[in-house]
């Protein structure tokens, strides 16, 4: 430990050697230069000389160093500079250093403790209570620090802790992961610019990289554009350049855009990637989507279903062939008396300014569609009752058929 580096040519010769061989000095402050340099010492306020910094060290007297060549001055505490004193003072033998260590370790100064109890193990190469201060265990007749005794149970430090090997293989793939999903982000974002550059020949090039995606990890990175895209023509590209990577990402964004994109070709369009594609899970999500509290919902989910041609579908579909929903009626904006028109009455009636809130079964056109079609043409109305009979004997004479052929 060499408490002194500065560079040769800021001190003398015999300075420098003298430093060299005093390692167990701590000082009072350390001055760190622009140099790399470090002096540790004393600082003394000089006021005759402000423009500079007078350091006291214990073995050179005063250094003295321009202040612009001083990056930061670094105080110590009360406790340093009794060990400054101490280790100045200090016998090179096992029992000094130890007993210098446990004032260390008292002191909460555990860096100093730690290399007094290193220099206890130099002199004193078996001494078991510097060897259990520094964390060294006898296992089977061998002293082993926390490292080595972890290693031979197959645990290595990585990201500040012990992990096994197959822990850090899988922390490692999950960076090489992140950083190849970060070099997606960049190139597609570049791509997606050069998209709207003024040369034609730069614009086809980056349709064309565009294009050429299949990598799931670049994924995301083309749904962020699709979510902040504003021109149709763009935001259908993207979606089919979506359409060509396999991960659950493409999936979630061409379900989103069939069911709650506001524009029907964006809808339409999506929902053809879906069905083109081999991606497994579909159906599920617009299934789950027949549960929506909007009736607008509902109906898209059924849509496609129904184009999806899952059969296996039919059971939640007669459940939501009548769907409850909260209607809004009148407009708190609108202010004053009206008359209001009563869906389920047929009749006008006489209403305040507050908007009023009803729940309402209605019917669901499109999943009774969906069901004819899914069904083979059979078609018991919204009688929901009658689908469930007939899908029970379905499914019983399918097993029926199943035992015969067994």
């Amino acid at each position: 430990m060499v408490f002194m580096q500065l560079p040769a040519s800021l001190l003398p010769g015999s300075i420098l050697l003298s430093v060299l061989l005093c390692p167990l000095w701590a000082p009072a402050d350390v001055v760190t230069l622009k140099s790399g340099g470090q002096i540790d010492g004393h600082v003394v306020h000089d006021q005759g000389r402000p423009e500079h910094f007078v350091i006291e060290t214990p073995a050179h007297g005063r250094i003295v160093v321009n202040r612009r060549q001083v990056v930061r001055v670094v105080q110590q505490t009360e406790a340093d500079r009794e060990y400054s004193q101490r280790a100045h003072q200090l016998a090179d033998t096992p029992e000094a250093h130890w007993e210098l260590a446990e004032w260390c370790r008292e002191n909460q100064l555990s860096e100093q403790a730690e290399q007094h109890l290193q220099r206890v193990l130099e002199l004193d190469p078996q001494n078991p209570q510097a060897r259990q201060r520094l964390g060294f265990r006898a296992i089977g007749g061998t002293w082993m620090n926390r490292q080595e005794l972890m290693a031979s149970r197959g645990l290595s430090i990585y990201q500040g802790k012990y992990r096994t090997q197959q822990e850090i293989e899988l922390l490692e793939r999950a960076e090489k992961r992140d950083s190849t999903a970060a070099e997606w982000r960049g190139r597609v974002q570049r791509w997606h610019r050069q998209l709207f550059d003024r040369h034609r020949g730069k614009a086809l090039e980056a349709r064309k990289n565009l294009a050429a995606i299949r990598d799931p990890l670049a994924a995301d990175a083309v749904a962020k554009l699709i979510k902040h895209e504003e021109n149709v023509q763009v935001k259908l590209m993207l979606l089919e350049v979506l359409s060509q990577i396999s991960h659950q990402t493409t999936i979630d964004v061409l379900v989103n855009h069939v069911l709650y994109d506001p524009l029907e070709e964006v809808r339409v369009q999506s929902l053809e990637y879906l069905i083109d594609s081999t991606h497994l899970g579909t159906s599920s999500s617009f299934v789950r989507a027949l549960q929506s509290q909007e009736n607008l919902i509902v109906n898209r989910a059924a849509s496609a279903l129904q184009e999806i041609g899952d059969s296996s579908t039919i059971y939640p579909l007669i459940d939501a062939l009548v769907t409850e929903h909260k209607i809004v009626f009148g407009s708190a904006s609108s202010g004053g008396d009206r008359y209001e028109f009563s869906p389920s009455s047929g009749a006008f009636s006489f209403g305040s300014g507050r908007p009023r809130v009803e729940k309402r079964l209605l019917k669901n056109p499109s999943v009774l569609s969906a069901l004819v079609t899914l069904s083979g043409g059979k078609s018991f109305d919204y009688d929901q009752p009658r689908w469930h009979t007939w899908l029970a004997a379905q499914q019983t004479s399918t097993r029926v058929d199943m035992r015969r052929d067994d």
